[in-house]
């Protein structure tokens, strides 16, 4: 259910298309794929376009300087051109991609989709963690305790199973659980993102994205998801194991989620209040690596 909360949260965020993403989106989207001579074509005149606004613009100033051309004349010239150049910012998204194609080869594609869905414009991760460790902690606080609390273990010492069985089932039982609901926020915010920002080119080379450029391995885009939701997964399982040893340690209930909150559930809080150096004290670096450098 806690999983589900923040899928639903996921699903019902909003997220507002700019004029200058959404020119950036149509332009991008049709020269998706390899570079050919009629997309460079395209590119180049683009650019061209752009040139010539900033030319105009630099020859209206220099006018006004002269004083052949009065001021509120030439801001009035200037405005028009700069509402072409206004866009110029979002070209030079596609500028970086058709450079890098340029010195190597690649494939262009609209990224930012991509950019959301791993984190580099998603400031929800340290807060998603954050709830997704308490959830562990409440749930899983007591999956040990509860045994030495009764005296249960003392029954199960001497059954078939005993209790190094018992204690391996419950582990994988919960890791399991913690894995499979750490994925639901993943699933439902590519569900929402897909909807406003086409997220194609899964068999591209991650490196096609300029934001993971860098990345040492030249895996499609699909195996780097993959990756990232394994590594979402790892992160949780850790939070899970960690609080099943704890509980194993203390074995009692209050306690568990007391030194679980301590360790797993503090240094996240201090990051959101601007600690930034109390992450390296959690796995918020395993769980958010894809938005970090």
């Amino acid at each position: 259910l806690f999983g589900l909360f923040l899928g639903y949260g996921e699903l019902t965020r909003e997220y507002t298309i700019s004029a200058k993403e959404k020119y950036y989106q149509d332009i991008i989207l049709p020269l998706e794929g390899p570079l050919t001579p009629e997309k460079e074509e395209l590119i180049l005149a683009e650019n061209a376009r752009f040139q010539e606004a900033f030319d105009q613009i630099s020859q209206i100033e220099a006018l006004v300087l002269e004083g052949t051309l009065s001021q509120a004349a030439g801001e009035d010239l200037k405005a028009q051109w700069a509402a072409v150049t206004a866009f110029y910012p979002a070209f030079t998204r596609v500028l970086q991609q058709y450079d890098r194609i340029q010195a190597q080869e690649g494939c262009l594609i609209y990224d930012t989709g991509y950019l959301y869905l791993l984190g580099k414009q998603n400031k929800s991760f340290p807060v998603h963690l954050l709830l997704l460790s308490l959830c562990c902690i409440f749930a899983f606080g007591n999956c040990l305790a509860m045994e030495y609390q009764s005296g249960a273990w003392r029954l199960l010492n001497a059954s078939r199973q005993g209790k190094n069985r018992v204690f391996l089932r419950k582990a994988g039982i919960c890791a399991l659980a913690a894995a499979l609901f750490s994925w639901i926020p993943f699933v439902c915010r590519a569900i929402k993102l897909s909807s406003l920002f086409p997220m194609r080119g899964l068999g591209f080379t991650v490196t096609n994205i300029p934001a993971w450029g860098s990345f040492p391995l030249p895996v499609p885009t699909a195996a780097f998801l993959l990756l990232f939701i394994l590594s979402q997964a790892a992160s949780l399982v850790i939070v899970t194991l960690g609080v099943l040893l704890l509980s194993m340690w203390r074995r009692d209930h209050i306690q568990t989620i007391f030194f679980s909150a301590l360790i797993f559930a503090a240094p996240l809080v201090l990051m959101l209040l601007g600690f930034d150096f109390a992450k390296w004290f959690s796995v918020y670096p395993l769980y958010t690596w894809t938005a970090m450098g």
